[in-house]
């Protein structure tokens, strides 16, 4: 599912600093964000997302379980096969890999 698609703006740090300061313009999500580095026992890093600035407007349950491209819930896409997505990669156990661009769910 694709759970948010827009644009961001960096407004300060870096991820070399292990903090950025990030202005989001998604259909879901919109407002300042700060995210930190944090230390873990994890081996790829770990990040601590914060909202800043104004208050984050409150996502309904209907929005929370619908994707932001299709329109469709969680439970519709898990049944229509056809639609899903398939990667090139064959699938692993375990916890899933990290994921770039759209934030999924």
């Amino acid at each position: 599912m694709v759970w948010d698609l827009g644009a961001y703006e960096l407004l300060g740090g870096s991820v070399a600093e292990g903090s950025l300061k990030l202005e989001l313009h998604g259909h879901k999500l919109k407002g300042e964000w700060h995210l930190f580095r944090i230390r873990s026992d994890e081996k790829k890093p770990v990040w601590l997302v914060v909202k800043s600035g104004r208050p984050a407007k409150a996502i309904t349950p209907r929005q929370e379980d619908r994707s932001v491209l299709s329109g469709r819930t969680l439970a519709q896409i898990a049944r229509d096969p056809e639609r899903q997505w398939k990667g090139r990669r064959p699938a692993t156990r375990g916890r899933p890999g990290p994921r770039s661009g759209a934030i999924c769910r």
